[in-house]
């Protein structure tokens, strides 16, 4: 009887299966540090997007209080600290805003916001709106 031996070999040998796992390894180490940054990146959004809001919400509060009311101050909101100078200038006031909070990791960040409050009684700033462009309505308040 003859014995016949093939010299086709099929399947994978130790060092395929080896370097085919170190490269799917490598891979997915790459895949995962991208994902950690982009939820960092995701929350740091997040936080400016609040950060914006609240400083919003304040400013607001403020022009309601009313032009000759208004001064410079501090306070809170929720995981935010808030503080405000208000400089008066010739008819108007400008206030401007910074709202500080920290990451996880324990950094400092901050966002910067500013309006200007007019005074009804004062029209003299008014035409310098006009020509900018920067005009709100009826020249109460006006956001640069």
């Amino acid at each position: 009887m003859k014995v016949y031996k093939t010299t086709k070999k099929s399947g994978f040998t130790l060092l395929d299966t080896v370097f085919g796992s170190a490269v799917f390894l490598i891979g997915a180490m790459g895949s995962f540090g991208l994902m950690s940054w982009t939820m960092q990146a995701n929350n740091t959004s997040g936080r400016v997007i609040g950060a914006a809001a609240a400083a919003q919400t304040k400013l607001e509060e403020l022009v309601e209080i009313g032009y000759d009311n208004l001064t410079g101050g501090s306070g809170a909101s929720g995981q935010y600290t808030l503080t405000w100078k208000v400089t008066p200038t010739n008819g108007y006031k400008m206030v401007n805003m910074r709202v500080g909070w920290s990451s996880y990791t324990g950094q400092r960040h901050s966002y910067d916001d500013s309006t200007i409050v007019c005074d009804v009684e004062t029209s003299a700033i008014l035409p310098w709106f006009a020509e900018t462009g920067r005009g709100g309505a009826g020249g109460v308040v006006f956001t640069p």
